[in-house]
């Protein structure tokens, strides 16, 4: 009886284990896996790691990353981030026939190794990343510029896997693959995710509770869910016992048929969900873009479904970012409140929003097409917590 091949995925879990055991000190370098000649590193531009933030002028982003590199083994148990990197690109560009590839996606791929290097530098133990460029988006067309995130898509990991390296394993929902969820190795474990770096089983995602559209396509409405939004959960185990974790990129508004549309009858139904998956009894966080700032009175309908879940006495407690005021800090770079949310059942501790301005502020523009105006630039800012488990 013959044995069947081993699964692709196996090789780049090998590869990808052989890289990190042979570089632990020494820079950062980016590679390939190629199926005839086996590792390859690319030359031809930076690589994640390699890209320097330590010259860049000083901002607040920099200075908390610095914080968080010091002070999280020794104050806290649990660091958390969650991270929309989904852009300003919201419709094709007239002049680029492949623009219409990257819409809502990190384009530029200097742009996403910076990023993805701001993530890192934290080593959160938890990661949520929203609207992450899937697979599918590059395998549907050739890409021949190298400045692009999609060149050479097939000999390179996924997005993901590229933003946040190999000292995570990754899972990511059931649908489109655009939410997904990092675990920090020697934090915790992912028992779908033991001998690769991205796991094959998908989280456990919500069906829509609307029939679904194409918000980029422009075919969405009150009436239906876009169908990149989800709900969905995993269980982790971590290093003070096992931990059920909600990831959520709940439902948006936007244009659709020349008109403005909110979204909100769909992103109520998953808010719904995203709390039936909370088990009473067992440690749960829930945490990613909720579409929503329930101290807004434009989500009054979304803050009853809120105000009944979350609070004291309540079933979860968040752990939001707030000014003086007692409002939300926003995670939105074009301030619309605090979206992006972390919710516990076990902890306590706060987050806080990074930076001032931006989470890229100190990204060198020059390398994007508008400067620091660009489309491709990220629309929300990092929210990162150092929570301790009660």
């Amino acid at each position: 009886m013959s044995s069947s091949p081993l699964p692709r995925s196996f090789w780049n879990a090998m590869a990808w284990m052989f890289l990190l055991a042979c570089q632990p000190d020494g820079p950062a370098l980016e590679f390939a896996i190629d199926d005839d000649v086996g590792v390859v590193e690319l030359a031809d531009r930076a690589a994640p790691g390699d890209v320097d933030v330590s010259d860049a002028e000083p901002d607040a982003t920099s200075e908390v990353i610095a914080d968080a590199g010091q002070d999280a083994d020794s104050s806290s148990n649990l660091t958390i981030m969650t991270l929309n990197v989904g852009t300003r690109l919201l419709a094709p560009d007239p002049d680029d026939v492949n623009s219409v590839h990257y819409l809502r996606r990190v384009a530029n791929a200097e742009y996403e190794d910076f990023i993805g290097a701001r993530v890192r530098a934290m080593e959160p133990d938890l990661v949520a990343l929203q609207e992450v460029l899937p697979p599918e988006s590059c395998s549907s067309f050739i890409e021949e510029d190298p400045a692009r995130t999609c060149f050479e898509a097939d000999r390179r990991p996924d997005a993901v896997s590229r933003l946040l390296g190999p000292s995570y394993a990754v899972v990511c929902d059931g649908r489109k693959r655009t939410s997904c969820l990092g675990v920090r190795r020697g934090f915790g474990t992912l028992a779908s995710a033991m001998a690769s770096m991205i796991s094959e089983v998908p989280m456990e995602t919500a069906l829509l509770p609307l029939p679904e559209c194409d918000l980029v396509g422009g075919g969405c409405d009150e009436e239906h869910c876009d169908d990149e939004s989800s709900a969905s959960f995993v269980e982790v185990e971590t290093t003070f016992g096992p931990v059920r974790v909600v990831a959520v990129a709940l439902n948006g508004g936007g244009i659709g048929a020349g008109r403005y549309f909110a979204g909100q009858a769909c992103r109520i139904g998953q808010l719904d969900q995203a709390f039936a998956f909370v088990a009473p009894g067992q440690k749960s966080l829930v945490l990613g873009d909720f579409s929503f700032d329930s101290d807004l009175e434009i989500h009054a309908q979304a803050k009853a479904h809120w105000d009944a879940m979350v609070g004291v006495g309540r079933l979860l407690t968040e752990h939001d970012a707030r000014g003086l005021d007692g409002r939300r800090i926003s995670t939105t770079t074009t301030e619309r409140g605090g979206e992006d949310h972390v919710l516990s059942n076990f902890a306590l501790g706060r987050c806080e929003v990074l930076g001032d301005p931006t989470f890229d502020a100190s990204f060198d523009f020059s390398t994007l097409p508008a400067g620091a105006a660009d489309r491709g630039r990220l629309d929300h800012r990092a929210v990162f917590c150092r929570l301790s488990s009660l």
